[in-house]
Protein backbone atom coordinates (compact mmCIF):
# COMPACT_ATOMS: atom_id res chain seq x y z
CA UNK A 1 0.00 0.00 0.00
CA UNK A 2 1.27 3.40 -0.90
CA UNK A 3 2.94 5.20 1.89
CA UNK A 4 0.08 7.86 2.73
CA UNK A 5 3.26 10.57 3.42
CA UNK A 6 4.10 10.38 -0.05
CA UNK A 7 0.37 10.83 -1.29
CA UNK A 8 0.23 14.40 1.08
CA UNK A 9 3.47 15.45 -0.71
CA UNK A 10 2.60 14.82 -4.22
CA UNK A 11 -0.68 16.54 -3.19
CA UNK A 12 1.27 19.33 -1.85
CA UNK A 13 3.50 20.02 -5.03
CA UNK A 14 0.02 20.34 -6.84
CA UNK A 15 -1.05 22.94 -4.19
CA UNK A 16 1.96 24.86 -5.61
CA UNK A 17 1.11 24.18 -8.91
CA UNK A 18 -2.43 25.86 -8.59
CA UNK A 19 -0.54 28.85 -6.59
CA UNK A 20 1.92 29.50 -9.71
CA UNK A 21 -1.67 29.36 -12.10
CA UNK A 22 -3.12 31.75 -9.69
CA UNK A 23 0.29 34.05 -9.70
CA UNK A 24 0.03 33.58 -13.82
CA UNK A 25 -3.43 34.88 -13.81
CA UNK A 26 -2.77 37.45 -11.66
CA UNK A 27 -0.01 38.81 -13.74
CA UNK A 28 2.95 38.25 -11.02
CA UNK A 29 4.71 35.86 -12.86
CA UNK A 30 4.92 38.06 -16.01
CA UNK A 31 6.85 36.52 -18.84
CA UNK A 32 10.38 38.39 -17.81
CA UNK A 33 9.96 37.11 -14.16
CA UNK A 34 8.97 33.08 -15.37
CA UNK A 35 12.38 33.58 -17.73
CA UNK A 36 14.07 34.53 -14.86
CA UNK A 37 13.07 31.92 -12.79
CA UNK A 38 13.35 29.19 -14.88
CA UNK A 39 16.87 30.32 -15.58
CA UNK A 40 17.60 30.75 -11.74
CA UNK A 41 15.80 26.57 -11.89
CA UNK A 42 18.28 25.74 -14.30
CA UNK A 43 21.09 27.20 -13.80
CA UNK A 44 22.07 27.82 -9.82
CA UNK A 45 19.00 26.32 -7.81
CA UNK A 46 18.60 22.34 -9.27
CA UNK A 47 22.61 22.86 -9.84
CA UNK A 48 22.78 22.79 -6.02
CA UNK A 49 19.92 20.08 -5.16
CA UNK A 50 21.66 17.68 -7.28
CA UNK A 51 25.40 18.39 -5.76
CA UNK A 52 23.59 17.91 -2.37
CA UNK A 53 21.95 14.65 -3.54
CA UNK A 54 25.85 13.42 -3.82
CA UNK A 55 26.71 14.59 0.12
CA UNK A 56 26.02 11.12 1.45
CA UNK A 57 27.89 8.11 2.21
CA UNK A 58 29.44 6.33 -0.27
CA UNK A 59 28.52 2.55 -0.79
CA UNK A 60 28.98 -0.11 -3.39
CA UNK A 61 25.10 -0.34 -3.66
CA UNK A 62 24.44 3.11 -4.60
CA UNK A 63 27.30 2.58 -6.93
CA UNK A 64 25.90 -0.32 -8.68
CA UNK A 65 22.12 1.14 -8.45
CA UNK A 66 23.28 4.58 -10.13
CA UNK A 67 24.74 2.24 -13.12
CA UNK A 68 21.69 0.17 -13.28
CA UNK A 69 19.89 3.25 -13.48
CA UNK A 70 22.44 4.53 -15.89
CA UNK A 71 21.38 1.53 -18.17
CA UNK A 72 17.93 1.92 -17.44
CA UNK A 73 17.70 4.99 -18.90
CA UNK A 74 19.89 4.89 -22.27
CA UNK A 75 17.31 1.76 -22.76
CA UNK A 76 14.54 3.57 -22.08
CA UNK A 77 14.78 6.42 -24.37
CA UNK A 78 16.66 4.63 -26.96
CA UNK A 79 13.63 2.47 -27.61
CA UNK A 80 11.10 5.13 -27.13
CA UNK A 81 13.04 7.18 -30.03
CA UNK A 82 12.48 4.09 -32.32
CA UNK A 83 8.94 2.98 -31.46
CA UNK A 84 7.41 6.75 -31.66
CA UNK A 85 8.54 6.59 -35.66
CA UNK A 86 5.95 4.05 -35.32
CA UNK A 87 3.34 5.34 -33.27
CA UNK A 88 2.80 8.20 -34.93
CA UNK A 89 3.35 7.21 -38.64
CA UNK A 90 -0.07 8.44 -39.36
CA UNK A 91 0.75 12.04 -38.31
CA UNK A 92 1.67 15.06 -40.60
CA UNK A 93 5.55 15.67 -40.54
CA UNK A 94 4.98 19.09 -38.26
CA UNK A 95 2.85 17.37 -35.84
CA UNK A 96 5.16 13.82 -35.56
CA UNK A 97 8.27 15.37 -34.68
CA UNK A 98 6.72 17.08 -32.07
CA UNK A 99 4.99 13.77 -30.63
CA UNK A 100 8.11 11.62 -31.28
CA UNK A 101 9.66 14.14 -28.80
CA UNK A 102 7.31 14.15 -26.05
CA UNK A 103 7.17 10.63 -26.56
CA UNK A 104 10.83 10.44 -25.78
CA UNK A 105 11.39 13.29 -23.41
CA UNK A 106 9.16 13.74 -20.23
CA UNK A 107 9.58 16.85 -17.50
CA UNK A 108 11.81 14.48 -15.60
CA UNK A 109 13.52 17.86 -14.08
CA UNK A 110 11.24 19.97 -13.30
CA UNK A 111 8.34 17.53 -12.00
CA UNK A 112 10.47 14.17 -11.71
CA UNK A 113 13.24 15.49 -9.07
CA UNK A 114 10.29 17.34 -6.82
CA UNK A 115 7.99 14.18 -6.69
CA UNK A 116 11.30 11.82 -5.97
CA UNK A 117 12.43 13.91 -3.52
CA UNK A 118 8.71 13.81 -1.70
CA UNK A 119 9.32 9.90 -1.82
CA UNK A 120 12.91 9.11 -1.71
CA UNK A 121 14.60 12.05 0.04
CA UNK A 122 18.23 13.02 -1.59
CA UNK A 123 18.65 9.36 -2.39
CA UNK A 124 15.50 9.51 -4.83
CA UNK A 125 17.57 13.04 -6.35
CA UNK A 126 20.93 10.90 -6.87
CA UNK A 127 19.07 8.82 -8.61
CA UNK A 128 17.42 11.11 -10.69
CA UNK A 129 20.50 13.03 -11.73
CA UNK A 130 22.09 9.97 -13.15
CA UNK A 131 19.06 8.73 -15.10
CA UNK A 132 18.67 12.36 -16.32
CA UNK A 133 22.40 12.06 -17.64
CA UNK A 134 21.07 10.25 -21.65
CA UNK A 135 18.44 12.71 -20.78
CA UNK A 136 21.34 15.81 -21.63
CA UNK A 137 22.84 13.90 -24.39
CA UNK A 138 19.86 12.51 -26.03
CA UNK A 139 18.08 15.70 -25.71
CA UNK A 140 20.88 17.62 -27.94
CA UNK A 141 21.32 14.66 -30.17
CA UNK A 142 18.35 12.52 -31.30
CA UNK A 143 16.17 15.43 -29.44
CA UNK A 144 17.17 18.00 -31.93
CA UNK A 145 17.35 15.43 -35.05
CA UNK A 146 13.77 14.88 -34.23
CA UNK A 147 12.82 18.33 -35.58
CA UNK A 148 15.92 18.85 -37.82
CA UNK A 149 18.02 16.91 -40.42
CA UNK A 150 20.88 17.34 -38.66
CA UNK A 151 22.46 18.13 -34.97
CA UNK A 152 22.51 21.61 -33.62
CA UNK A 153 25.87 22.69 -34.46
CA UNK A 154 26.84 23.12 -30.77
CA UNK A 155 25.19 20.61 -29.11
CA UNK A 156 27.97 18.86 -27.90
CA UNK A 157 28.62 22.32 -25.87
CA UNK A 158 25.27 22.60 -25.25
CA UNK A 159 25.59 18.93 -23.78
CA UNK A 160 29.08 18.76 -22.04
CA UNK A 161 28.46 22.39 -20.27
CA UNK A 162 24.66 21.55 -18.85
CA UNK A 163 24.64 23.03 -15.43
CA UNK A 164 23.01 19.83 -14.43
CA UNK A 165 25.97 17.56 -15.98
CA UNK A 166 28.59 19.89 -14.23
CA UNK A 167 26.82 19.60 -11.12
CA UNK A 168 26.32 16.00 -11.66
CA UNK A 169 30.39 15.55 -11.99
CA UNK A 170 30.88 18.01 -8.89
CA UNK A 171 28.86 16.02 -6.65
CA UNK A 172 30.64 12.93 -7.90
CA UNK A 173 33.88 13.37 -6.69
CA UNK A 174 33.76 14.55 -3.01
CA UNK A 175 31.17 10.94 -3.15
CA UNK A 176 33.38 8.37 -4.94
CA UNK A 177 36.19 9.58 -2.24
CA UNK A 178 33.86 9.35 1.11
CA UNK A 179 34.30 13.13 1.23
CA UNK A 180 31.85 14.85 3.34
CA UNK A 181 31.08 18.55 3.20
CA UNK A 182 31.97 20.80 5.81
CA UNK A 183 28.23 21.80 7.59
CA UNK A 184 28.63 25.48 6.20
CA UNK A 185 28.77 24.29 2.52
CA UNK A 186 26.54 21.32 3.12
CA UNK A 187 23.69 23.60 4.55
CA UNK A 188 24.10 26.04 1.83
CA UNK A 189 23.56 23.77 -1.08
CA UNK A 190 20.43 22.22 0.82
CA UNK A 191 18.62 25.53 1.39
CA UNK A 192 19.58 26.72 -2.32
CA UNK A 193 18.77 22.88 -3.55
CA UNK A 194 14.99 23.38 -1.50
CA UNK A 195 14.32 25.97 -3.61
CA UNK A 196 13.71 24.41 -6.60
CA UNK A 197 10.53 22.33 -5.90
CA UNK A 198 8.40 25.07 -5.15
CA UNK A 199 9.85 27.45 -8.20
CA UNK A 200 9.31 24.33 -10.07
CA UNK A 201 6.21 23.43 -9.49
CA UNK A 202 5.21 27.43 -9.60
CA UNK A 203 6.64 27.16 -13.30
CA UNK A 204 4.76 24.44 -14.39
CA UNK A 205 1.70 26.17 -13.05
CA UNK A 206 2.24 29.25 -15.11
CA UNK A 207 2.77 27.13 -17.92
CA UNK A 208 -1.08 25.75 -17.61
CA UNK A 209 -2.12 29.11 -16.81
CA UNK A 210 -1.13 30.10 -20.33
CA UNK A 211 -3.01 27.42 -22.27
CA UNK A 212 -6.58 28.35 -24.18
CA UNK A 213 -8.33 25.19 -22.86
CA UNK A 214 -11.34 26.09 -24.81
CA UNK A 215 -8.64 24.99 -28.02
CA UNK A 216 -6.97 21.73 -26.56
CA UNK A 217 -9.77 19.07 -27.02
CA UNK A 218 -7.53 17.19 -30.40
CA UNK A 219 -7.40 14.10 -30.32
CA UNK A 220 -3.77 13.41 -31.33
CA UNK A 221 -3.10 15.75 -28.24
CA UNK A 222 -4.78 13.18 -25.85
CA UNK A 223 -3.43 10.20 -27.75
CA UNK A 224 -0.04 11.55 -27.42
CA UNK A 225 -0.68 12.32 -23.76
CA UNK A 226 -1.68 8.79 -23.17
CA UNK A 227 1.64 7.74 -24.54
CA UNK A 228 3.37 9.76 -22.17
CA UNK A 229 1.80 9.36 -19.29
CA UNK A 230 -0.07 5.92 -19.32
CA UNK A 231 1.61 3.49 -21.83
CA UNK A 232 5.24 3.86 -21.10
CA UNK A 233 5.42 3.74 -17.33
CA UNK A 234 3.37 1.12 -17.83
CA UNK A 235 5.26 -0.89 -20.20
CA UNK A 236 8.37 0.03 -17.63
CA UNK A 237 7.04 -0.93 -14.63
CA UNK A 238 6.11 -4.22 -16.38
CA UNK A 239 9.28 -5.12 -17.55
CA UNK A 240 11.52 -3.68 -14.74
CA UNK A 241 8.89 -6.21 -12.86
CA UNK A 242 9.73 -8.95 -14.76
CA UNK A 243 13.11 -8.50 -14.31
CA UNK A 244 12.73 -8.29 -10.91
CA UNK A 245 14.14 -4.57 -9.94
CA UNK A 246 12.15 -3.60 -7.00
CA UNK A 247 12.27 -0.89 -4.56
CA UNK A 248 14.07 2.69 -5.24
CA UNK A 249 15.12 1.40 -8.37
CA UNK A 250 11.77 0.48 -9.75
CA UNK A 251 10.51 3.58 -7.95
CA UNK A 252 12.58 6.44 -9.79
CA UNK A 253 12.59 5.01 -13.23
CA UNK A 254 9.18 4.37 -13.41
CA UNK A 255 8.11 7.79 -12.07
CA UNK A 256 10.39 9.67 -14.35
CA UNK A 257 9.06 7.79 -17.17
CA UNK A 258 5.44 9.06 -15.86
CA UNK A 259 5.99 12.44 -15.82
CA UNK A 260 4.48 15.10 -18.80
CA UNK A 261 6.34 15.78 -21.54
CA UNK A 262 9.20 17.75 -21.56
CA UNK A 263 8.08 21.90 -21.54
CA UNK A 264 11.12 21.96 -24.16
CA UNK A 265 9.02 20.46 -26.14
CA UNK A 266 7.36 23.40 -27.31
CA UNK A 267 10.59 25.94 -27.30
CA UNK A 268 11.66 22.85 -29.81
CA UNK A 269 9.42 23.59 -31.99
CA UNK A 270 9.28 27.04 -32.49
CA UNK A 271 13.06 27.10 -32.95
CA UNK A 272 12.80 24.73 -35.82
CA UNK A 273 9.95 26.20 -37.18
CA UNK A 274 7.30 22.55 -36.13
CA UNK A 275 3.97 23.33 -35.10
CA UNK A 276 4.49 24.71 -32.13
CA UNK A 277 0.76 25.73 -31.00
CA UNK A 278 0.38 22.15 -30.93
CA UNK A 279 3.77 21.33 -29.35
CA UNK A 280 1.78 23.74 -26.41
CA UNK A 281 -1.33 22.15 -26.01
CA UNK A 282 0.68 18.72 -25.94
CA UNK A 283 2.44 19.95 -23.03
CA UNK A 284 -0.34 21.58 -21.42
CA UNK A 285 -3.03 18.20 -22.02
CA UNK A 286 0.07 16.36 -20.33
CA UNK A 287 0.56 18.11 -17.21
CA UNK A 288 -2.56 19.04 -16.63
CA UNK A 289 -3.60 14.83 -17.10
CA UNK A 290 -0.46 14.19 -14.97
CA UNK A 291 -2.06 15.38 -11.93
CA UNK A 292 -4.32 12.61 -12.47
CA UNK A 293 -1.49 10.01 -13.45
CA UNK A 294 0.49 10.37 -11.60
CA UNK A 295 -0.26 9.10 -8.18
CA UNK A 296 -2.67 5.90 -9.96
CA UNK A 297 0.87 5.35 -11.38
CA UNK A 298 2.67 5.83 -7.72
CA UNK A 299 -0.19 3.21 -6.64
CA UNK A 300 0.51 0.66 -8.82
CA UNK A 301 4.53 1.05 -7.91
Amino acid sequence: MLNMAVIDQVAILFIIMAIGIIARKKKILTDEVKKGVTDLILNITLPFMIIASFNQKFSMDMLVNAGAILIFSTSIHTISYFISKILYFKSTDDRKSVLRYLTVFSNAAFMGYPVLEAMYGKIGVFYASIYCIPVRVFMWTLGVMLFTSKKEGNYLKQIFFNPGIIAVIIGSIPFSLSIQFPIIISNTLNMMGNMTTPLSMLMVGSMIADADIKKIFEGTVFYGAFVRLIMIPIVVLTVLKLIGIRGELLGVTVVLTAMPAASFTAILAGKFHANEVFASKCVFVSTLLSIVTIPLILLLI
